[in-house]
């Protein structure tokens, strides 16, 4: 016996293919997997408007990001004091202005690190 054909309206005609990071993905099956729904379902209902929240947990190693932070933090008073110094002379000599320039190149390279072990920054800052 054949199939009912379905309504015209309700037929499925159109793919849309996305492509998704591994954790955008998890987070997508795993939120389907709660709703009780197939991957597509889930996509059709968000689609729909029926309002869904999707809550991701963010894991970060202290042990990694901890040391990192000690370190900028002790480069900032360095370049703090630094600054304090030229405040308080009318002219910057060569030497200051070097060390000056080493400071700011290390505290780059630690929020450079901090982003990488904190798994990026968010919205593409830098």
């Amino acid at each position: 016996m054949a199939r009912k054909p379905k309504d015209p309206e309700l037929r499925k005609t159109r793919t849309v293919n996305v492509s998704l990071t591994e954790s955008q993905y998890q987070a997508l099956v795993g939120e389907a997997r709660r709703q009780g729904v197939s991957v597509g379902g889930y996509v059709r209902q968000v689609i729909d408007g029926r309002s869904v929240v999707v809550k991701h947990e963010i894991v970060l190693d202290a042990s990694q990001v901890v040391p990192v932070l000690r370190e900028l933090s002790r480069v900032g008073n360095n370049l703090n004091q630094a600054v304090h110094l030229c405040n308080s002379r009318k002219r910057i000599d060569d030497d200051l202005e070097l060390r000056l320039r080493r400071q700011l190149t290390e505290i780059h390279g630690l929020c450079s690190e901090l982003s990488r072990v904190a798994g990026g920054v968010p919205n593409g800052r830098r």
